[in-house]
């Protein structure tokens, strides 16, 4: 697949792909996006029921968030950038 090999031979490795491999690469980012957002979610629950049970500070409950917030929002950014050169 294009997405190892072109890495290590071309900096801009989606230049070299077809639109095929182009599409299994977008479609696993997307997947691997939206696992994360699932994962980070129920850690924030996790975190956040820990937190009152154990009697814990907040900070385990923050770093989950903040970790959710950039995820999303460097999506977020990213998808309008290419909305943009449309």
């Amino acid at each position: 697949m294009c997405a190892g090999v072109c890495k290590r031979e071309n900096p801009n490795r989606m230049s070299s792909c077809d639109e095929a491999e182009r599409l299994i690469v977008y479609r696993a980012g997307y997947q691997a996006f939206l696992s994360t957002n699932v994962v980070c979610l129920i850690l924030c629950i996790v975190t956040f029921i820990f937190t009152f049970l154990f009697k814990t500070d907040l900070m385990g409950f923050v770093y989950v968030c903040m970790i959710l917030l950039v995820n999303n929002v460097s999506y977020m950014m990213r998808a309008a950038k290419l909305e943009r050169r449309r």
